[in-house]
């Protein structure tokens, strides 16, 4: 784990943030220690204070003399750690503990506290210091005699007392803290960690996504919103990966597309500027130029047929590419591709029958997309098959879907060549006459508007036993 970024900023939040509260706690509990002191240390002294005041009624009614009121004072004044003094029903002292006689110029109450006390109150005065051994309380208690207050008593203390107590809850405020401390900083570097960690996952491996690695994923553990950022990196990850490998996939296509079509143009512009070179350098008769101008208008009808396939493909593949489904019935359009191609048929010397293999049954189609499939199917069967030939055209139903099947009695496919049958420019048979070549994209089409209705292709065939081409559409429910 490194000490950077991240994970320190939060480590130091949290351990700053604990050490203010600990701080603020620390405090707080001093000043309320410091509170309780003082009120501890003044209750005691009121206490002591009205028993004083009651053994002083008989000084104040002449019962006791001053030799023993003063005794009675240093005496009180050793055992409550205190200066007292006693004043009478004028305010003039009148005794006082003789052993610190210089505490009454520096401690001792004011004449206006003494009137207070003589005029019946309790006179209570904090005297706060940093230290607090320093510190002392002062209070003032009335003499009462027969109901009537005849004098005041005053004593003044420090909280010297109770400075080992606090103390005592310093020193244990300070390993609790101590305590607290370690604890914070345990919890706070497994928070800091389990936070960090998988942003760091995170940034690692969206560092590699950037240079083109994606194969690997942040681990998803838990419900908190770290797990879900995890969740989310990995499906945009998946996402990006998906986009960049059809990207590449398009492009593969693209350049291979290219390709292909260079070939498919470099050998008819060959042919004809070849034909227009012998002719214009009068290398041709008469008979041999009819022959020429008929083999470049092959040629030109071929590279026109080759544009019009090209265009229809990419109007097929483009996204927004639709089709308009309407409820069509299968036999119809098996007839009518009979009847379309009939005359094709007739001058390649095939047969083409429709076969019933199941009852009427309505498919969900564009009619004019499954006519241009069945159309392609059909003119692809009779090129390949040899005069005398036949070309049988059937639906089968297959409960939520329809298969149409093409089938010829031609030479075949061979097996090695089943996989790539689909393929745009993909020609099993590359030794046939120039004008029976095809332009290698009917069965690229066939496909694309087959799964632009949703549906799927297939192909059978072996060498010599001809070839059975089929695709099923979606059949409405009965």
């Amino acid at each position: 784990m490194k000490f950077s970024g991240l994970f320190s900023r939060l480590m130091a939040s949290y351990i700053l943030i604990v050490l203010m509260s600990l701080t603020f706690a620390g405090v707080g509990l001093t000043y309320l220690v410091r509170q309780w002191v003082f009120s501890a240390r003044e209750k005691e002294l009121l206490s002591r204070g009205t028993g004083i005041a009651q053994l002083l009624e008989g000084y104040i009614q002449g019962t006791l003399d001053a030799g023993s009121a003063v005794k009675l004072l240093d005496i009180m004044d050793t055992f409550l750690d205190a200066r007292l003094w006693l004043f009478d029903a004028e305010g003039r002292v009148i005794a006082t503990s003789e052993r610190h006689m210089g505490a009454q110029r520096r401690f001792g109450p004011t004449q206006a506290q003494v009137q207070a006390v003589l005029a019946g109150e309790l006179s209570v005065t904090r005297w706060p210091a940093l230290a607090l051994t320093a510190a002392r309380i002062n209070v003032g208690l009335p003499v009462v005699v027969n109901g009537r207050v005849q004098g005041a008593v005053f004593l003044s203390a420090t909280v010297a007392g109770y400075v080992d107590i606090l103390a005592a809850v310093r020193r244990q405020t300070i390993y609790a803290v101590l305590a607290a401390l370690v604890v914070a900083v345990f919890v706070a570097w497994n928070i800091s960690r389990a936070i960090s960690r998988p942003l760091s996952e995170i940034a690692r491996i969206a560092e590699q996504v950037a240079n083109g690695n994606f194969s690997e994923r942040v681990e998803e553990t838990g419900t908190d919103e770290i797990a879900s950022l995890a969740r989310t990196f990995n499906l945009a990850v998946d996402q990006v990966e998906r986009t960049v490998s059809e990207q590449q996939r398009l492009d593969s296509i693209r350049r291979e597309f290219v390709a292909n079509l260079s070939h498919e143009f470099r050998a008819p512009l060959a042919s004809i500027r070849g034909f227009l070179e012998a002719m214009l350098m009068d290398m041709v008769n008469e008979e041999e130029r009819a022959r020429y101008l008929s083999m470049m208008l092959d040629d030109a009808k071929r590279l026109g047929r080759l544009v019009d396939d090209m265009l229809e493909l990419s109007r097929i593949q483009a996204p927004q590419a639709r089709v308009d489904l309407l409820e069509v019935d299968a036999v119809e359009a098996l007839e009518r591709a009979k009847t379309r191609m009939a005359q094709r048929a007739a001058r390649a010397g095939v047969s083409i029958e429709v076969a019933l293999e199941s009852d009427p049954v309505q498919v969900l189609a564009d009619p004019d997309r499954l006519d241009q499939i069945l159309t392609n199917l059909v003119e692809n069967a009779i090129k390949f098959t040899t005069p005398g030939g036949r070309v049988r055209l059937s639906v089968r139903d297959a409960k939520d879907r329809v298969w149409f099947w093409v089938s010829d009695t031609g030479r075949g496919i061979p097996e090695q060549d089943l996989p790539y049958i689909w393929d745009r420019f993909y020609k099993v048979d590359k030794s046939r006459d120039r004008a029976d070549l095809g332009t290698g994209l009917g069965l690229a089409i066939v496909k694309e508007l087959v799964l632009l209705h949703g549906g799927d292709v297939a192909v059978q065939s072996e060498p010599g036993q001809g070839s059975k081409f089929g695709f099923w559409l979606k059949r409405v429910s009965q």
